[in-house]
């Protein structure tokens, strides 16, 4: 359930964020994208794993950048292995793909190196281990044998000391693979013998089987087949254990289930026969002690009622709060509007006015007057819609579009329905000041060159869609960084008005934006 695992870990970065602690966002930070590369979504993956890099140099922490850049080398590796496939399955351009597998590599390659340094400075044997057989492994993939087994070496002098089982399987494996595809399969035979000599010591089946495996390639290629068939069936029949353990903890726990359950059956009749004993036993006692767990349960039903009443009552005054202090805002943009228009406004006027009749003001003093009443105005106008009172929300919602299209680069293409008289004047004003706050998100960070808004009303419901074509961007981030007040603010007023609000990713860009508002509440 990956999509809930991401929801939960976003929280936990945004309360962390909350609480001024950038360091411990790392770890939920790389998580995302750990399951974003499990299910292949690369990009998504690169995303949340640069987030992650900024919190690790943010704690300047040697062991987050040592985990960052194992992210990093897994996201090229698996690229690399995603462009050999295609090599396999399209001949005709096998080249090319084969060109993007060794980009990746290379990519991969230079991140481990720099792990490398990390692992040495941090005196990590496990971590300098792990980047030293990554690195192995990269070179052999790209035929660069000699680089493969300078690491391999160091790798295979490392996990002596260090004793892992498991490390020094996987170094023996990388040798013998490497010699193999070199040409040097008596090589390669001495080290995989070695490595299935240590797997068998560890005990560990998946690890001894694919060490017969490999064993069965070698003799395959020192034309040993019978050995190689040996080897082969070896691999099967330590297959079939691991199938058939599988196998058996699936029915042991079915069978764990069954015994659960009879024997719940059981203690249930026994406790209907305790029951009954009683009864006959002691009726008194018995309604006594009804009437007794009667009041109890009333009261604990009275106590949870009470606790509900009280969480509903606390849920509704947020939401009577958040309404009032919307309804308060636009009062005093409405009361600051009209004093700018009716005061300063005026006054501007009149100074105009008598600049005009007078001989001793110059042209350019004219022109200052006339541009700064218009900004006043426009201020007024943006402060408070003064034509939504006048020529209703269709007509104010197609001034702000002619208003950016012309005062901007924006195209702006739009369908509208008459939606006038369908709504209570609160609603209006909050529809009005969300599509003004997308629009000036449009303009100020899009970066796009067109938008579209259609506006579609039915017989209960009114729906707006505003989209544009620019870089997007991602709302989950957008709130990790606690830079979203914009868009709460947005989604509060849509909420007031009983509506739903939504966000999402354009296609194949830009960002589209859904907002529905039912009718039948007004």
């Amino acid at each position: 359930r990956y999509e809930t695992a991401i929801q939960h870990l976003i929280n936990a970065i945004e309360i962390w964020g909350q609480l001024g602690k950038p360091g411990k966002q790392f770890t939920p930070t790389y998580q995302i994208s750990h399951l974003y590369y499990n299910l292949s979504m690369i990009p998504k993956a690169e995303e949340y794993l640069n987030k992650a890099s900024e919190f690790a140099e943010a704690a300047d922490s040697d062991n987050h950048r040592l985990t960052v850049n194992g992210g990093r080398s897994n996201i090229f590796g698996g690229l690399a292995s995603k462009y050999f496939k295609k090599s396999k399955l399209d001949l005709d351009n096998s080249e090319i793909f084969l060109d993007s597998m060794r980009h990746f590599l290379k990519k991969g390659i230079d991140v481990d190196v720099q792990s490398l340094e990390v692992a040495k400075k941090m005196n990590s044997k496990r971590a300098e281990i792990n980047t030293l057989l990554s690195l192995t492994a990269g070179y052999n993939t790209l035929e660069e044998f000699e680089e493969a087994l300078k690491y391999g070496k160091a790798a295979e002098t490392l996990t002596k000391d260090y004793g892992d089982p498991n490390l020094i399987n996987r170094s023996k494996y990388n040798m013998a693979y490497l010699y193999n595809v070199m040409g040097v399969p008596k090589q390669a035979l001495n080290y995989a013998l070695e490595g299935l000599k240590v797997v068998e010591e560890a005990g560990s089946d998946r690890l001894i089987a694919r060490a017969h495996d490999m064993l069965s390639d070698i003799y395959s290629e020192m034309n040993d087949y019978k050995e190689a068939i040996d080897h082969l069936k070896h691999y099967q029949s330590y297959q079939q254990k691991i199938a058939d353990i599988e196998n058996n903890r699936v029915l042991a726990d079915a069978e764990a289930k069954y015994q659960t359950t009879e024997k719940e059956k059981e203690i249930l009749n026994q406790q209907k026969d305790i029951l009954e004993l009683e009864n006959s036993n002691d009726k008194i006692s018995t309604q006594r002690n009804y009437l007794m767990g009667g009041g109890l349960i009333t009261g604990l039903i009275g106590f949870f009622g009470f606790r509900l009443n009280k969480i509903r009552k606390e849920r509704n005054d947020k939401i009577q709060f958040a309404d009032a202090l919307i309804h308060a805002q636009e009062e005093e943009r409405k009361r600051i509007a009209r004093d700018l228009h009716d005061g300063v406004g005026q006054s501007l006027l009149l100074i105009k006015k008598q600049m005009e009749s007078s001989h001793e003001t110059t042209l350019e003093n004219q022109q200052m007057i006339s541009s700064t009443l218009e900004e006043v105005r426009s201020i007024s106008q943006d402060l408070h819609p003064f034509q939504l009172e006048k020529f209703g929300l269709t007509a104010t919602i197609k001034a702000i579009i002619t208003k950016i299209d012309r005062s901007s680069d924006l195209f702006i293409t739009s369908e509208i329905d008459d939606i006038d008289q369908q709504l209570s004047g609160k609603a209006e004003i909050n529809i009005y000041r969300v599509i003004q706050e997308a629009f000036s998100n449009i303009v100020k960070h899009a970066e796009a060159t067109a938008a579209k808004v259609s506006i579609q009303s039915s017989d209960k419901d009114i729906f707006i869609k505003i989209q544009d074509n620019g870089k997007g961007f991602d709302h989950e981030l957008a709130v990790i960084q606690s830079k979203s007040l914009g868009l709460r603010t947005m989604h509060e007023r849509i909420s007031n008005t009983g509506g739903t609000f939504n966000i999402k990713k354009g296609s194949p860009e830009g960002t589209v934006l859904e907002i529905r508002i039912p009718k039948e509440k007004y």
